[in-house]
């Protein structure tokens, strides 16, 4: 069967009296009104990410649970976390999210225990008052099949439709373990010559930056480098001084986001993200278009926690000047995964756009784009 086959039969499923939602997710919300308590397996990032998004929600996650002693007798985020014999005499009240990138491991140990409602992950998304996953799907039908045309190769059709059906029917996790290809941001199609210039968006503590100077084995024209987070960026200064000067001396970090104005936000972060809010932290996101005006741009780099879009509008004509090489996270926003490919397509319709996934969990899908001229 062939991928326009598969969404075909996907959208018929979707269109369908019977389909009444993400099934998981109606499962979960069932468990969740029966049993007496909740909790959170991982009490990491990934955890206090679920924890948090369901308070914003007005859904109480009672426990967070963790294979580390270290974490069992904690309040994390103002919720207690269990140990796992703990766990255990509540085994037949509580539903469970897993909330690790071990999903596998965890969820062997819970079913060999006898436990029942067991999920893993939680896409907050579908559980927001008034959202119809099914009358959104269908909103964007066109748009969605359009993007399965535009993809040039069978591997990224195919995690299209996983993906696809991991918003629309709640696929396990176990779905992307053969599109887990590393290294991320650096496929193959993706070539570097030993004059590049490069632009990391969401620029983190710098880890894209040393994979990429590996990458091109210190031979480059320049690196600009993008960190809304203070927090962040000072990290990120750390690591860069540790570079010889014919390194340092190639580089420019700047404490600023990237979205479609110039203007001051507030942001939240955690361990590994930081997202913009309405409240929060302080800070700056800026045009690529005005940043970079009078530079000339090989490659760029983007995961800005559902910001990508926003961030690609504000490098439009530094985009179709270049031409660049793109490599742009879409698993941020259930849209991303359509909504950029077709929006990096409007701008240069003769890029080649391919999808890559990087890691055992549902995030870390990439969206490439291929100069035509490479």
């Amino acid at each position: 069967m062939n991928s326009n086959d598969n969404l075909k039969n996907l959208f018929c499923l979707i269109e369908s009296n019977d389909y009444n939602g993400n099934p998981i997710y109606n499962s979960f919300i069932q468990a969740i009104e029966k049993k007496k308590y909740s909790c959170l397996f991982g009490a990491g990032s990934i955890g206090k990410s679920i924890n948090e998004s369901c308070r914003m929600l007005g859904l109480k996650i009672d426990f967070f649970c963790d294979n580390d002693p270290q974490k069992w007798g904690e309040n994390i985020q103002e919720t207690p976390c269990l140990s796992y014999d703990e766990l255990l005499k509540i085994k037949s009240e509580v539903v469970i999210v897993i909330s690790a990138s071990d999903f596998l491991e965890i969820k062997n140990q819970l079913t060999c225990d006898g436990f029942n409602d067991v999920f893993i992950g939680l896409d907050t998304t579908l559980l927001k008052k008034g959202f119809s996953l099914k009358r959104f799907l269908l909103e964007n039908k066109d748009r969605i099949c359009k993007v399965n045309e535009l993809l040039t190769d069978n591997h990224s059709r195919e995690l299209y439709y996983h993906r696809l059906c991991n918003i629309a029917m709640g696929i396990g996790m176990e779905e992307f373990q053969g599109y887990w290809i590393y290294p991320q941001y650096y496929i193959p199609q993706i070539k570097l010559a030993d004059n590049e210039c490069f632009v990391d968006c969401g620029a983190f503590i710098g880890e894209a930056i040393k994979e990429f100077i590996r990458n091109v084995n210190n031979h480059f024209d320049y690196v600009f480098a993008f960190e809304l987070s203070k927090q962040n960026f000072n990290k990120l200064k750390t690591n860069m001084s540790y570079y010889p000067e014919n390194i340092r001396s190639k580089t420019s970090c700047f404490n600023v986001g990237v979205a479609d104005k110039n203007e001051f936000v507030f942001y939240q972060e955690d361990d590994i993200r930081t997202s913009i809010k309405n409240t929060g932290i302080q800070g700056e996101v800026v045009k690529l278009d005005d940043a970079l005006a009078n530079k000339n741009i090989s490659f760029i780099k983007m995961d800005v926690e559902g910001y990508e879009l926003s961030a690609l509008k504000g490098a439009r004509n530094l985009i179709t000047r270049c031409i660049p090489k793109l490599a742009i996270c879409v698993y941020h926003l259930h849209e991303d995964i359509w909504e950029i490919p077709l929006y990096i397509n409007s701008l240069v319709p003769g890029y080649r756009l391919c999808l890559n996934h990087h890691s055992k969990w549902n995030h870390d899908t990439v969206c490439y784009a291929i100069p035509p001229t490479i």
